[in-house]
């Protein structure tokens, strides 16, 4: 059976810290990936990945192009690991995948699930979001989110953009140049 075949009615879907960082930057929703991966068409096969074989695909939300590699993990359904737009950002896209049961996609290391803060650029300003649920690498630290745990972090975004939400505290940052 074809990747494209396997792809469309997934449900169980877990997001990678790098894709919602991707998204973040390019606007892009859960539900539009989700969109992208409905309408769309596997362009490349990386059957020889291991643990789990991945693919690239194309799809578009509406009229925005997004460029998806997805792996199928045995734990869940579909992993989404990174999220590109526009073909100038094709050569980005050699990452490979390694999901395993329980395992990291970047080191390989063990996953817990837990509870963690998030940092988001908004317009030029620097925010934390509390309370965020994540599976954790205990050995290297890269997070992976489920869907509705992406969904609660856009509403959060939105909200903010919206100026709609207040934070509950305030922190100084220091920043510092290289």
């Amino acid at each position: 059976m074809t990747f494209n075949k396997k792809l469309k009615g997934r449900k169980q879907i877990k997001f990678t810290d790098h894709a919602r960082i991707e998204m973040a930057k390019d606007d892009i929703r859960a539900d539009e990936v989700l969109k992208a991966i409905e309408n769309g068409e596997v362009i490349e096969d990386y059957v020889d990945d291991r643990p789990f074989p991945s693919c690239l695909l194309y799809g578009k939300s509406d009229e925005k192009p997004i460029h998806v590699v997805c792996a199928l993990p045995q734990h869940v359904n579909m992993l989404i690991n990174c999220l590109y737009t526009g073909p100038e950002e094709m050569d980005r896209l050699r990452e490979e995948e390694e999901m395993r049961a329980g395992k990291c996609p970047i080191c390989g290391g063990d996953t817990k699930e837990g509870t963690v803060e998030v940092q988001e650029m908004i317009e030029g300003a620097a925010y934390i979001i509390k309370g965020v649920k994540a599976e954790v690498c205990v050995q290297c630290g890269e997070r992976m989110y489920s869907l509705d745990e992406m969904r609660r972090i856009e509403k959060v975004r939105e909200k903010i953009k919206n100026r709609m939400i207040t934070p509950i505290e305030v922190r100084k940052v220091a920043v510092v140049s290289l």
